[in-house]
């Protein structure tokens, strides 16, 4: 049955209508329609306030029917024939725009180069976020812009939110929060996380003290301090010797810092597992090995995909020293993106300032 309680408009008028117990039947993508879109992949090198972004037109089939509901979005299942995706779409037609749609995809961006910088030191129980692009839909008559993500097979929960709730699971969630906002000399915060089994994020918000930076979440440093009043340091933030807050409770004091990280790697030895940024496939990695992946594929990638990067090597020439480097191809057409520019040692020689 039917649930037209949520329904709204898409851009043509259309009206949606979601029934929220309603499986995805995915041997049936064939029969969905077919719509060309443009897709851009937004890079982002370092906490500044540009982006690179590169565009590519691609198609998929995409289920006219939602098959979950968001408080602001809607989510249709879709796919190129070999890999499942997500396409979300605003409830509010207002927010349905090219501007704002990018927004929420340079908000995922820097979320993900935050999320990087936090497993690389808590290495026992790393944490990602899901790969997002825009997409352009000129003929779809639902929506003509939307988020495109890789759909995860799991259940959905919700951390923490941008407004200062906080899940009694959120032990981690929480944890990179307070880190995001000690990483960035308190300029901003990454919050509102929910996903899937604690280690995979996705539609995050980022509070930042610039208020017309990021999406419209952004509630800035009210919203940080919002985060920090129901915040108490736990075990991962005393690990990682997070500064506090000066709104925190009185109570923490330093006297409570120890070295946990025995405990610690314990507590998480069943840590949720991570998911492959090619295939969307599940995989278990934390500790050396994690750290081994992103210094070699800047990414997580499983065995299979591991060997698909390394026989479409290509090679050409940086743009910044002249050297020539290898790039995989492989690489360039799952994430949607353009020849890299610049090799990898001119891109971590880039000076990384704070957002101004």
């Amino acid at each position: 049955m039917s649930d037209k309680s949520g329904a709204t408009s898409g851009s043509s008028g259309a009206t949606l209508s979601l029934d929220a117990k309603a499986a995805i039947s995915w041997q049936d993508w064939r029969s969905w329609p077919v719509q060309r879109v443009l897709v851009t992949n937004v890079n982002v090198f370092a906490l500044t306030s540009d982006t690179n972004p590169s565009r590519a037109i691609q198609s998929f089939h995409i289920r006219g029917e939602p098959f979950a509901s968001g408080s602001m979005r809607y989510a249709f299942p879709a796919t190129d024939g070999t890999v499942r995706f997500v396409f979300k779409v605003h409830k509010d037609s207002s927010h349905s725009t090219s501007s704002m749609t990018l927004a929420d995809v340079q908000t995922q961006a820097y979320a993900k180069v935050f999320a990087q910088e936090f497993s690389q030191r808590f290495r026992v129980a790393p944490v990602q976020f899901l790969d997002v692009w825009a997409v352009e839909l000129p003929k779809w008559n639902i929506a003509k812009h939307a988020t495109l993500e890789p759909f995860v097979d799991g259940d959905f929960q919700k951390y923490t939110s941008n407004n200062g709730f906080i899940s009694q699971e959120a032990e981690l969630a929480e944890a990179f929060c307070h880190f995001s906002w000690c990483h960035s000399a308190g300029q901003l915060m990454v919050t509102d996380l929910q996903g899937f089994g604690s280690a995979v994020f996705t539609d995050p918000q980022i509070h930042c003290v610039k208020k017309d930076f990021f999406s419209r979440g952004n509630l800035g440093k009210s919203g940080m301090d919002q985060f920090f009043v129901g915040h108490c340091c736990n075990d991962i933030c005393r690990s990682l010797q997070l500064k506090e807050s000066p709104i925190q409770f009185a109570w923490e004091t330093a006297s409570m810092v120890s070295d946990c990280s025995g405990e610690l790697s314990t507590r998480f030895a069943s840590h949720g597992p991570l998911t492959c940024e090619y295939c969307n496939g599940f995989v278990t990695v934390r500790d050396q090995e994690y750290i081994d992946l992103i210094e070699e594929y800047q990414a997580v990638v499983c065995p299979s995909c591991k060997a698909k990067v390394k026989e479409s090597i290509a090679t050409t020439r940086c743009m910044t020293c002249n050297q020539p480097f290898k790039y995989s191809m492989y690489t360039i057409s799952v994430k949607g993106s353009s020849v890299p520019p610049v090799c990898r040692s001119c891109e971590q020689g880039e000076v990384w300032r704070y957002v101004d």
